[in-house]
Parts: structure tokens; sequence; C-alpha cells
């Protein structure tokens, strides 16, 4: 997984907590927890995340997902502005991280493997 979502998932939670529940959050998991936007990392490391934010919150995983991905979303957005449309749904965002920037993510890393995303538009074309 790219270092670009686990900046945002540690923006979300300093923004939501602080930045002694990042640190606490990391130390628990086990990760490194310094990363950088461009590097590649494992996909457990989030998970690790995700489990130890349950631990610490109380929320189940769902919870904690559902809570990130509410106050990450717009962070991803603010950094990509020039490829979306500020005024779209949010699945034809989903669409632009599938066709333009995941495109992108594998032109600057070749090794990087991207999550297929599939929206409803492109299911009525499957």
């Amino acid at each position: 997984m790219k270092g670009i979502i686990f900046n945002t998932v540690e923006k979300a939670v300093t923004d939501i907590f602080d930045a002694d529940t990042w640190d606490s959050l990391v130390e628990a998991s086990g990760v490194s927890g310094s990363y950088t936007a461009l590097g590649t990392y494992p996909d457990t490391e989030l998970l690790a995340l995700v489990h130890s934010a349950c631990e610490v919150t109380g929320l189940s995983a769902e919870e904690v997902l559902k809570t990130l991905g509410r106050h990450a979303l717009p962070v991803l957005v603010s950094q990509v502005e020039e490829l979306v449309d500020l005024n779209s749904h949010v699945f034809d965002f989903l669409g632009t991280i599938h066709d333009i920037i995941h495109v992108e993510v594998r032109k600057l890393s070749p090794d990087a493997v991207t999550p297929e995303i599939l929206t409803k538009k492109m299911m009525k074309i499957i």
C-alpha cells in the first residue's frame, strides 16, 4: 500500500484524536509509523493499525474504518483536486482513483499493487 494512504490515516487520527493517539497506535501495532507518500508498505501494517485502533477506542473494525474513511476521504481529495470534479458523487471519485490515479501510481512504481475498484458505471459495462 502506498504511503499516501498511511499519511492520510495518520492525519485523520491526529485530527480526530491527537498525535499521542497516533503514537500509541503505532507502538501498540508494532509498525514503523514513518511513511513517505511515495513509499510502498505492507497492507498488514494498515490492518495492524486498525486492530490497535479497535483496542484503544473500543470500536469495531467496521466503525474504525468508517470513521477513518469519513475523515480521510476529504484529505485524499484535497491532494488530487486537479484530477477530480469536486461536485461529483463519491462513486465518480472512486472511478477517478481507479482510472487516473492508480494508472499514474503504476507508472511511477511498476511494482505497485493497486486495488481493483469497480463502480456502478463500471458494473454496467461488465
